[in-house]
């Protein structure tokens, strides 16, 4: 169970029965990460949601890249209180060269089932998205990112009730003095 408080007070939140899990699957230099997430309930204020349940896999997943990715990157955040311009350019550079190695695997990002009570009713979402035609030219920003936009295949479903559109609406509008 946690519980927190908002300093301003217009925000309580309390979830319960939390559970996180993380599988991965190897074959050669490829990898395969499910991620679930499960919550029972959560309380925020008055409102009771639950439960929320969160399923994605990332697929085909080049160890190598991953590896090498995640070196490149602990070295470029190292230096960003000391350098920031430099961790800046080393993200950049960790990012155009072993991202785009890892996503010339062709790597997918399938989300099984995202599901979601509300007082309202229950939202779902499920799709997949990747970019099988990507080349490692897609990354260089003189030319733009807009080529790269253009290669995700992406396709998925998303279930929610009006009611439950309409409630988080109404949080995004302009409220009166009255409210």
């Amino acid at each position: 169970s946690i519980t927190a408080q908002s300093p301003n007070k217009n925000m309580d939140i309390a979830a319960n029965n939390l559970k996180i899990g993380v599988e991965s699957n190897a074959s050669g230099d490829f990898m395969d990460i499910n991620e679930t997430i499960n919550l029972n309930n959560i309380k925020v204020n008055s409102r009771d949601y639950g439960p929320i349940s969160y399923k994605v896999i990332l697929k085909h997943l080049h160890i190598p890249s991953l590896i090498a990715l995640q070196k490149d990157m602990d070295a470029a955040k190292a230096l960003a209180c000391s350098n920031p311009a430099a961790s800046a350019e080393g993200i950049k550079t960790a990012l155009t060269k072993n991202g785009a190695t890892l996503l010339a695997k062709i790597p997918e990002i399938v989300v099984e089932s995202v599901k979601a009570k509300f007082p309202e009713g229950e939202a779902s979402l499920t799709g997949k998205v990747s970019i099988p035609t990507f080349v490692a030219s897609d990354l260089n920003a003189e030319q733009g990112y807009m080529g790269l936009m253009q290669k995700i295949s992406a396709e998925g479903k998303l279930i929610v009730p009006e009611a439950v559109a309409k409630y988080f609406a109404s949080l995004s509008s302009p409220r009166s003095a009255a409210d």
